[in-house]
């Protein structure tokens, strides 16, 4: 009877400490994807990954980035330029990106899925020959829809854009045939991120409604270099970019853009703050003077959301 007893107390013990363990394991190998890059794999991320997709008002970070090249994209930036039309130019972007509504997994790592955005920002151009007499403001007005999956990324939408030309600058030229130049366009683009610090990009956008000089096609494309990592401290990592435009209105030329320079990345949504120089070549960066030729290069401070 003794040992009886004892055979039906132990076995119960016995056989949960053997298949406790064993779940265990199974759990954890089924959490690791195989096609992942070899090296430590976070519970955390897979978990991530197997959230099912749902609904998200006011997200957090977006799917599609602008383009760090582009220097006509919502941001806050400060770019002090030597002009070949002028001693010195101050360029300002005064603007944003954020999102309104998402459609796919919750979360700001590795974010995947459709996303409603809106975008707003202001382009002055300062002439510091003049005091900072304020020369043009372009104006621009968005919302992208986009989209993202792995390393593919997806854009479309609406936009409409006017540029203004300064009253200090009429003043000094009085002879200066104003043009009220504006366009509303669609456009379409795609990105692909062949590593994940890096991305290349080509957009396209027609213009249904447009006038003051304003053509229907532009194009743009491009390259990214930006670490996605965020910063460790206050210690940066470098960014290189460069982006090209082709519009209708000058013959289909356009101009060529160039930043590179050092980076932080926030944790979290990644919002980026960099410093570096600048290099453009090409028609006019302010619309109202789209058909001169500019060439400058300078000193910038970038903030993108």
């Amino acid at each position: 009877m003794i040992g009886l007893n004892l055979a039906i107390h132990w076995s119960p013990v016995v056989a949960q400490e053997l298949t406790e363990p064993a779940a265990i394991v199974t759990n954890a190998d089924a959490s690791v994807d195989e096609s992942a890059t070899p090296g430590v794999v976070s519970a955390e991320y897979h978990l991530a990954l197997e959230q099912p997709s749902q609904w998200e008002l006011l997200p957090d970070s977006l799917l599609y980035r602008s383009y760090l090249g582009n220097p006509r994209a919502p941001r806050l930036a400060a770019r002090t330029l030597q002009h070949d039309g002028y001693d010195k130019v101050l360029e300002l972007t005064a603007g944003a990106r954020v999102g309104l509504l998402r459609y796919g997994r919750p979360g700001n790592d590795n974010p995947e899925g459709w996303q409603l955005d809106i975008e707003a920002a202001i382009f002055p151009r300062l002439n510091s020959e003049f005091e900072q007499d304020l020369d043009a403001t372009d104006y621009r007005v968005g919302i992208p829809l986009t989209y993202r999956e792995g390393p593919w990324q997806l854009k479309a939408g609406w936009y409409h854009l006017s540029a203004h030309v300064g009253e200090e600058f009429l003043f000094r030229n009085p002879d200066y045939i104003f043009r009220e130049y504006f366009r509303d366009a669609v456009f379409l683009g795609v990105g692909f991120f062949p590593e994940p610090d890096s991305r290349v990009y080509a957009e396209a956008e027609y213009g249904f409604h447009h006038m003051g000089g304003s053509e229907p096609w532009h194009f743009q494309f491009g390259y990214d270099y930006s670490p996605v990592r965020p910063s460790r401290g206050f210690l940066p990592d470098p960014f290189f970019a460069i982006n090209g435009t082709i519009m209708e209105e000058v013959d289909f030329s356009g101009g060529v853009n160039i930043v590179t320079g050092v980076q932080w990345r926030s944790d979290g949504p990644g919002r980026l703050f960099r410093i570096g120089l600048q290099y453009y070549n090409g028609n006019s960066l302010q619309y109202s003077f789209i058909e001169e030729h500019e060439e400058a290069f300078g000193f910038g401070v970038w903030y993108d959301f």
